[in-house]
């Protein structure tokens, strides 16, 4: 999953890894949060379906 967020985001593989492990461990990434200080991480996770504050 890791391999698949960093191609289809452009991310760095250790983000890729730490938004894939928040993906797996939700089943509705609607209803979480990802906190996060990096922009190009958070609208990935945006993207992805969590709910961003920053």
């Amino acid at each position: 999953m890791a391999l698949h967020l960093q191609k289809i985001y452009y991310l760095r593989p250790a983000d890729a890894i730490q938004l894939a492990s928040a993906r797996i461990g939700i089943d509705n990434p609607s209803k979480a949060y990802f906190l996060c200080l990096d922009k190009k991480l958070n609208a990935a996770a945006k993207l992805d379906g969590f709910n961003v504050p920053f």
